[in-house]
């Protein structure tokens, strides 16, 4: 699981290559000694990648992967939520949204806070790029309340971020550029560097 977090920590840099440098060593020792779980997490990491950085055909295959691959409830849960962000970026908002649906009580019920806040963040930016902007504000509000009960910076931010993108759609541009300040200082804080100077 080594190869797993360094790849976390260089996609939260940016570093793209050595993210997918890190989890094609996670995915051989994944198979080098039988373990589809380590290879699932490999998959939805390469998957969430490639997203990032908008080969999103790419992160669509590898993210369906991974999902195949997974061998237990938890792991189909995360790979799904990464193939659902993968879609998300890929333009597909309204699979992405209906697998998002679907995750948000799976979470609940773990309980997972961290990652049901993150499905929950997402689930809003699919509504907002729907034009749904009610319920992107309403889930984007809850998903920052869970985010922020548990200290988890990442959605936190991303949080931020898309009630910024909703206040703008909305036409409050003051509302919206002192949110998108404060989802740059939330990523900051946290040294995800790409995800500070991504576009808003």
């Amino acid at each position: 699981m080594s190869h797993f977090y360094l790849a976390m920590n260089d996609l939260l840099l940016g570093a793209f290559d050595e993210a997918l440098a890190e989890a094609s060593r996670a995915d051989r020792v994944g198979q080098d000694i039988g373990d589809p779980r380590l290879q699932t997490y490999a998959g939805f990491i390469a998957a969430w990648t490639e997203a990032s950085r908008g080969n999103t055909a790419v992160a669509l295959v590898r993210g369906r992967h991974s999902l195949e691959l997974a061998p237990d409830r938890v792991s189909r849960a995360y790979a799904t939520l990464f193939l659902a962000f993968a879609l998300l970026e890929h333009g597909t908002h309204e699979e992405a949204c209906d697998l998002l649906g679907g995750l948000i009580p799976e979470f609940e019920g773990f309980p997972i806070p961290q990652y049901h806040s993150l499905a929950a963040v997402l689930r809003a930016e699919a509504f907002r790029r729907q034009g749904q902007l009610e319920h992107a504000s309403a889930l984007v509000t809850c998903g920052l309340e869970i985010a922020t009960s548990v200290n988890y910076q990442y959605a936190i931010g991303l949080g931020q971020r898309t009630a910024g993108r909703i206040a703008r759609d909305q036409g409050r541009a003051d509302e919206a550029a002192a949110t998108f300040a404060e989802a740059v200082r939330t990523f900051d804080r946290m040294g995800a560097t790409f995800e500070a100077e991504h576009p808003i």
